[in-house]
């Protein structure tokens, strides 16, 4: 039996075909069974003072002019392996330290309420002395005590917020 050039051909092709068909399949593997993952576990954030960038002076009757009067700054660590978006603040008590011969009872200055952060601040993930502003947090009583000029106020803060 002669087989005809295109006879030839077409069976040169479908070898071609077949093999490299094959020699394909050949590298494809699969494999199915069981994989675990573990969650990390949340931990606090470490929160100490940081430097305020404006006086606090007694609230005047049309209120501060500016949120950056009254603001508290805090640095903040963020030991989670996952960034952490804070929104909210509140505060506890006001300690006062006045000057050296001077009286300024911490009551001449107050923390009205839970603050919701205007612009979120996202903590990146390990990261550590993060500042931290929350404007307007403070206020001194318009019948604050001349003490109390100078004064440093302190006030426990908690930021709250949720991974990013």
């Amino acid at each position: 039996m002669k087989l005809g050039k295109r006879s030839g051909v077409i069976a040169l092709f479908l070898v071609a075909l077949v093999g490299g068909g094959v020699a394909a399949a050949a590298w494809l593997v699969s494999g199915t069974g069981a994989a675990t993952s573990q969650a990390a576990s949340a931990v606090s954030l470490t929160v100490t003072a940081g430097s305020p960038t404006a006086s606090l002076y007694p609230k005047p009757v049309a209120g501060y002019g500016s949120t950056s009067v009254g603001a508290v700054v805090a640095l903040v660590d963020n030991p989670n392996p996952f960034p952490v978006r804070l929104t909210n603040a509140t505060f506890g008590a006001v300690t006062a330290t006045p000057l050296a011969g001077r009286t300024c009872a911490a009551a001449n200055v107050i923390a009205p309420a839970p603050v919701t952060l205007a612009t979120p601040v996202t903590l990146p993930a390990n990261s550590t002395d993060t500042a931290v502003t929350v404007p307007g947090a403070l206020e001194m009583l318009q019948t604050a005590d001349n003490g109390c000029q100078g004064a440093s106020f302190s006030v426990q803060v908690t930021l709250t917020g949720a991974s990013a």
